[in-house]
């Protein structure tokens, strides 16, 4: 009887080994986190149709997943809000493709501002879902353009093995526990 206990928990433990295997097999890349805030020149900017960039921008700050852009060349390109989406910068290794626009474009007489919907991409990581941040003023026709990501990294492979190492623990503990 003890010997079929003792095989019945190693195919246990075999069918768990196995699953969280194929668990780790499946991971993907990181998510891309942090902030990054570009600032360039815009031709009009009141105008609420699109955005018109005079050649590039220079990244201002960069946190996560952006540290070390502080200061690189930022290639922006024109946006029409009618025929999103659109890449709007590339910095480094990531690139902004804005989806939709939040609610609405504000316009004041010196500028305009709205939040966006988009996705990062970058190799090595997932891409990921943000926001992108905009501003524009008419001293010096400066815009700023600023993307937020903050996406929860998923788990199921951790849980997994956390798991397998409490289902073998509580095994052990047991079998001790009868051999006593």
């Amino acid at each position: 009887m003890n010997v079929f206990r003792t095989l019945k928990m190693a195919a246990i433990a075999a069918v768990a080994g196995v699953a969280m295997l194929g668990a780790t097999v499946t991971a993907n890349a990181m998510p891309i986190v942090g902030t990054i805030s570009i600032f360039g020149f815009v031709n009009d900017p009141s105008d609420t149709t699109g955005i018109d960039f005079i050649g590039d921008g220079t990244v201002l700050g960069a946190t996560g997943s952006f540290s070390g852009l502080v200061g690189a060349t930022a290639t922006l390109t024109d946006v029409d809000f009618s025929s999103l989406p659109g890449t709007v910068w590339t910095a480094g290794a990531f690139s902004f493709t804005l989806e939709s626009i939040i609610g609405a474009i504000e316009s004041a007489s010196d500028g305009i501002s709205f939040d966006a919907m988009g996705t990062l991409s970058a190799a090595g990581f997932d891409d990921t879902s943000g926001i992108f941040s905009f501003s524009s003023n008419e001293i010096g026709s400066t815009g700023q353009g600023t993307f937020s990501a903050a996406t929860a990294v998923p788990l199921p492979a951790s849980v997994l093995l956390l798991g397998g190492a409490l289902i073998g623990a509580g095994a052990i503990s047991r079998r001790r526990k009868n051999a006593a």
